[in-house]
């Protein structure tokens, strides 16, 4: 079983450069997301056609993993950014 930290990595990885195939190295066959502004999606399949969509639209789609709760964080909480 992988830790939480390792799921982040993965997770900042696939991100960094995002990918149709990559969805099934990142999430379970039977996975469910659920995310603001966009229908709830059962299932890699649907997870697939989903993100396909997405991709078709924002070719250039990328993310940064700024922090996550299995990181330890400093006394004054997350970065601002100022």
């Amino acid at each position: 079983m992988e830790t939480a930290a390792e799921f982040v990595e993965g997770f900042r990885r696939y991100w960094a450069a995002p990918s149709l195939d990559g969805l099934s190295a990142l999430l379970a066959p039977d996975v469910t997301l659920v995310q603001p502004l966009a229908p709830r999606m059962r299932g890699l399949d649907e997870v697939r056609r989903q993100f396909g969509a997405i991709f078709a639209w924002l070719p250039d789609l990328r993310a940064e993993v700024a922090s996550s709760g299995s990181a330890p964080r400093s006394a004054a909480g997350p970065s601002s950014g100022r």
